[in-house]
């Protein structure tokens, strides 16, 4: 899933496609801010993020999938 946070007082979005579920991603930001720890994410390539909870804007998400071109002829 792809995910796209904005980072307060941080003109560019960060972006990270991670092996996460909606629910788990919920799960981690949720406990990152109630703790106060850092919102830590990282994908299959080996990139971890470390974003502090309190500076997160909002957090957007796409399950990535790629779109179909062509004309759909069926017979």
């Amino acid at each position: 899933m792809k995910v796209q946070i904005a980072v307060r007082n941080v003109q560019s979005e960060v972006e990270i496609d991670v092996d996460l579920t909606l629910d788990d991603l919920k799960k981690a930001f949720t406990d990152a801010v109630e703790t106060g720890k850092p919102l830590i994410l990282s994908d299959k390539d080996g990139r971890t993020v470390f974003i502090p909870a309190d500076a997160v804007g909002y957090i957007s998400t796409s399950t990535g999938e790629t779109r179909r071109v062509g004309f759909g002829f069926t017979s």
